[in-house]
C-alpha cells in the first residue's frame, strides 16, 4: 500500500521543505496545468478541476465477496472533491473514468451518498467511461449522468487510458486508469512506494484518486518527469530516487 512521504523524504530528495510547492504549475503545448497535491489537476484556463479513477463502491464490493472492509470511503473522497472545487474555485468538474469500482460494489450504500452529491455539485461535471465503468454494465447512475468516451478540453485530450493513444505524438493527452506508484529509494532494501503523475512525450497520467485504490509501479523511461505529493506539497522525484 502506498504511504505519504515523511519529512526525512525531504533529505531523500535532497531538498530542502521550504523549497517544495503546494502545486506545480507546469506550462504545456496547450497551456498551463496545474498539479495538485490531492492526486488531482487543474485547468485554470477554464477553470476545470480533473481527477480519474475514484472507484467508488470498491470497499462495497470486498464488503458483498465477505471481507470486513470498515466503510467511509466514499464520503472521505466525496468531500475531498468538493474542498478541491472549493479550494480552485473551479466551474467545471471532469472524472477521467472508472468513477464506479464494479456491479457489485453499486449498492445503495454507495449510490445514496453518490447521486444527491453529483445533483448538489456546483461544478458542471463531465464523466469519461472507464473499463471499470463498462463493466458494471447498464450505467447504474442513470440517463442525467452519461458516459463519454473522450473529451478535448483547452487542447488537452482527455480520455480514460492513455496507453490506447501511446503511438499517437499528436496533441497532448491526459489520463489515469494506470494508477502510477514510484518505488522510492531511501537508502534501504524496502524503501517506499509513491503515487505519482506520470509524464511521459505528450501525456500525463494522473495517479488514481480514490482512497481506497492501489498503485503499480513500472519501468519508467529516460526523460520521464515523475511527480508526488510530500506533506501536501507537490514535488519533482529526481531520476536518482526511483
Amino acid at each position: 500500500m502506498e504511504t505519504s512521504l515523511s519529512l526525512a523524504a525531504c533529505a531523500i530528495l535532497n531538498l530542502p521543505p521550504a523549497t517544495a510547492l503546494l502545486s506545480v504549475l507546469l506550462d504545456l503545448p496547450p497551456g498551463p496545468l496545474e498539479l495538485l497535491a490531492d492526486r488531482s489537476v487543474y485547468l485554470p484556463s477554464s477553470k476545470c478541476l480533473v481527477l480519474s479513477d475514484t472507484h467508488f463502491g470498491k470497499s462495497a464490493a470486498f464488503r458483498a465477496r465477505g471481507l470486513p472492509v470498515p466503510e467511509g470511503d466514499t464520503a472521505t473522497d466525496l468531500g475531498r472533491i468538493t474542498r478541491l472545487l472549493e479550494r480552485c474555485g473551479a466551474e467545471q468538474l471532469l472524472i477521467a473514468g472508472d468513477l464506479l469500482h464494479a456491479r457489485v460494489g453499486c449498492a445503495p450504500e454507495v449510490l445514496d451518498q453518490l447521486l444527491p452529491w453529483l445533483q448538489s455539485c456546483s461544478a458542471e461535471i463531465t464523466l469519461i467511461e472507464g473499463n471499470h465503468d463498462a463493466s458494471c454494465g447498464r450505467n447504474p447512475l442513470g440517463p442525467d449522468w452519461p458516459l463519454v468516451r473522450e473529451v478535448t478540453l483547452d487542447g488537452f485530450h482527455l480520455l480514460h487510458d492513455p496507453d490506447e493513444e501511446s503511438g499517437n505524438s499528436e496533441g497532448f493527452h491526459l489520463g489515469g486508469h494506470l494508477h502510477p506508484v514510484a518505488r522510492i529509494k531511501d537508502g534501504t532494501a524496502a524503501g517506499f512506494r509513491a503515487p505519482v503523475f506520470w509524464w511521459r512525450g505528450n501525456q500525463l497520467v494522473l495517479p488514481a484518486f480514490g482512497s481506497f485504490t492501489g498503485g503499480k509501479t513500472y519501468s519508467f523511461g529516460k526523460g520521464d518527469r515523475l511527480f508526488t505529493a510530500l506533506n501536501d506539497r507537490v514535488v519533482e522525484l529526481p531520476p536518482a530516487i526511483w
